[in-house]
């Protein structure tokens, strides 16, 4: 995602859930969500902000702003909250 990232800007450190992280903001085409979502976006530019450990280099948040679909709102704004990086995680079939 970070590659995709167009005028990166520095917007200091904050802490995380108890991690020290960077805190980068910019833009990108929706394309870049795609891994994330699954399914295909449409194109369009979205506002990006991304907190990346400042120790592991992993991201631990992840804000984007503007449609990923022509029916939603300009500003719509989406959040994903990584975490437990390295933990066993069981996911159990439905029924």
């Amino acid at each position: 995602m970070l590659s995709g990232l167009q005028n990166p800007q520095a917007q200091g450190r904050e802490t995380i859930e108890g991690v020290e992280t960077h805190h980068i903001v910019g833009s990108a085409n929706a394309a870049v969500l795609q891994p994330l979502i699954g399914g295909p976006v449409p194109e369009g530019t979205l506002q990006i902000e991304v907190w990346i450990g400042a120790v592991d280099k992993l991201p631990r948040r992840i804000v984007a702003v503007g449609p990923l679909d022509p029916s939603e709102p300009e500003d719509i704004k989406r959040t994903l909250v990584l975490s437990d990086f390295g933990k066993d995680v069981t996911i159990e079939r439905p029924e």
